[in-house]
């Protein structure tokens, strides 16, 4: 018997729209000459998104500054109306749309490239995602605490950091963001937990590490409380929606654990029945009769020669 939990977690991630026309981040995506972007910054956070990834964000935001046309004429060569990006003019939703879809693209599965840009796959999440793949369409059962053990390893939290408040964005300096930064360095070591859990205190730095909002939005509000307010709208958004993510993996791999169970006990029952009662109790009856009969023929010929005797 064989059940597959047809299960797919679709999570386009939903893009924390931000209303106000007049604070973008076009300015930002500006191509120079040779079509490479003026402002990119390459290399310094590719130990958590890759290069090919940093830049598709950017050509992302490009492409929603010119479908806006906030960018237009030879800094809009190129650009394709027709494909799929966030039609945001803020690099935050452009960071975070690519980050969390690295976390959610198994490599291999139908149509995977479109959900993922043609990127390559969080690793981590890549072998998380392998072995849920195999639990779950393998036609045989498994213990929970094997998937649990797994479930441990991958989804233990290891890494905190402070929740983001006004006070922590005066500057890009601060130390909310240089903690960030430093523990960082070790993002190659994280669990999932890890890095979904801090997903938007990630993306948070690397936004106003490369954007540095108070200086680029600045006379677009009256004073930086404004910026920082705006800012924290955006974390907090950032927050629930990462959130429903973890949770909807939990739910998934609680489903997982549940019908493999399930499959596990019956598959143990019947081997258990088949192992104590057909071979041991049936074989003890079969020797039984076996010995039974043994004794009845011996039986009989005592009989056969107390007859002679008697005659």
């Amino acid at each position: 018997m064989k059940k597959l939990i047809l299960t797919t977690i679709i999570s386009f991630v939903c893009i924390i729209w931000i209303t106000l026309a007049n604070d973008v981040d076009c300015n930002n995506a500006k191509i120079d000459e040779n079509g490479h972007f003026k402002f990119i910054q390459l290399d310094k956070y590719s130990h958590i998104l890759p290069n090919e990834a940093m830049e598709k964000a950017y050509e992302n935001l490009r492409s929603a500054c010119c479908k806006s046309w906030v960018l237009n004429g030879n800094q809009c060569e190129g650009y394709d109306s027709n494909a799929i990006f966030p039609e945001s003019l803020y690099l935050f939703d452009h960071l975070l749309d690519i980050y969390l879809r690295r976390l959610d693209a198994k490599q291999g599965d139908e149509n995977w490239w479109d959900l993922i840009y043609w990127l390559a796959p969080d690793p981590v999440w890549q072998e998380w995602k392998e072995f849920m793949y195999e639990i779950a369409n393998d036609s045989d059962g498994t213990p929970p605490t094997m998937i649990n053990e797994k479930y441990k390893k991958f989804w233990k939290w290891t890494v905190y950091f402070e929740k983001y408040s006004n006070a922590d964005i005066q500057i890009n300096t601060a130390p909310w963001l240089e903690n960030i930064e430093n523990k960082a360095q070790n993002y190659v070591d994280w669990t999932l937990a890890d890095r979904y859990n801090n997903a938007c205190n990630i993306v948070m730095m690397m936004y106003i590490k490369i954007i540095d909002p108070v200086t680029s939005w600045n006379g677009q509000y009256t004073d930086t409380s404004a910026i920082q307010a705006k800012l924290l709208s955006i974390y907090n958004s950032c927050m629930a929606l990462v959130n429903d993510r973890i949770n909807a993996e939990r739910v998934y791999t609680e489903a997982i654990m549940q019908q493999k169970w399930s499959v596990f006990l019956d598959d143990t029952l019947n081997a258990y029945l088949n192992t104590y009662f057909i071979e041991n109790k049936l074989y003890s009856l079969r020797d039984k009769i076996f010995n039974r009969c043994a004794m009845f023929k011996e039986v009989v010929k005592s009989v056969n020669k107390l007859v002679k005797n008697c005659s």
